[in-house]
């Protein structure tokens, strides 16, 4: 749980030197307040990387590979060799998020207004990484360019969710570009449903340990739990990287009157509307593609 009172604090130390106004010191705690909770919450933002962006429509080139010449002989030029293979335009298109959060008056005269606020801006949190998590788990679950069915579903008896785990590697290893280094840097989100079953002590090379710490242990490989319906009744395998994916957020500063605008209700309270744009998209394969070979999704692992 993030504390707000560190926050206030952390705020005012960084806008003492350039901001005295109540207000705009009032609107960034709630900021940082919402940012870094929903970020703490968030599944998505921990296994694919977050870009900042000064615009809401991106587009970019997505270099294929560069195929060098060798051996060249003395004086010679690598010729069309060395030319770069280009993929599809890669485009992005930044939706907004907004919320509303409201101090009561009543809060305020029974000394409550600090709780309220913890509470409230919680809630704001939740709310907002339960739609990061929505928009950037629909965006992996589709660009899922390897599948993978589970032997059974993970809580029945005859299930291997290590075999299933293992496969889905496999796959991204033989049908990407990734190095064995890489693997470190893979992320496996499941349903909650299912998240017992990889805390469930079992024998795995004679030592009693879980699913869960024989691949983070073993491997750097991280799990995370989540309830977000975009995965539906399948887990997925997820290479961290800037080749895989990209959730764009647009920088604070870009937003017109502010991430966090203050607006007093007469005779009610404080309002805060909060809002952020970001969207998120997966770098594909080839030209024209969707998918990408660095994310696999193990089917029916929970019913």
């Amino acid at each position: 749980m993030f504390s707000l009172e560190e926050i206030i604090k952390e705020v005012k130390t960084e806008l003492q030197a350039v901001a005295t106004d109540d207000v705009i010191i009032r609107r960034e705690i709630v900021r940082k307040i919402v940012e870094k909770a929903s970020d703490l919450l968030s599944v998505g933002v921990n296994i694919i990387p977050v870009v900042q962006f000064d615009n809401l429509d991106i587009q970019w080139e997505v270099p294929g590979e560069i195929s060098g010449s060798y051996p060249v002989a003395p004086g010679a030029s690598p010729g069309a060799a060395g030319a770069v293979t280009w993929s599809n335009k890669v485009q992005l298109s930044l939706q907004k998020y907004m919320c509303e959060v409201i101090i009561y008056d009543e809060s305020v005269i029974r000394g409550l207004n600090d709780l309220q606020t913890r509470w409230s801006l919680r809630r704001a949190a939740e709310d907002k990484a339960k739609k990061k998590d929505y928009n950037i788990l629909s965006a992996l679950h589709s660009g899922a360019g390897q599948t993978v069915a589970a032997t059974a579903t993970w809580d029945n008896a005859n299930a291997t969710p290590e075999t299933d785990i293992t496969e889905a590697i496999g796959k991204i290893l033989d049908n990407s570009n990734i190095s064995e280094n890489e693997i470190q840097n893979i992320h496996v989100v499941v349903p909650t449903k299912v998240w017992s079953v990889l805390l469930k002590l079992q024998s795995i090379h004679n030592i009693q340990q879980t699913l869960r710490d024989y691949f983070e242990k073993s491997y750097g490989i991280r799990f995370w739990p989540s309830r977000s319906t975009a995965i539906g009744n399948d887990a997925l395998v997820v290479v961290k990287s800037e080749q895989t994916a990209v959730h764009g957020v647009l920088r604070p500063a870009k937003i017109p009157g502010g991430a966090v605008e203050e607006v007093r209700l007469q005779g009610i309270g404080r309002k805060y509307v909060i809002t952020d744009y970001f969207n998120t998209v997966v770098i594909p394969d080839t030209a024209g593609g969707s998918t990408s070979s660095r994310i696999c999704k193990i089917t029916g692992v929970k019913s």
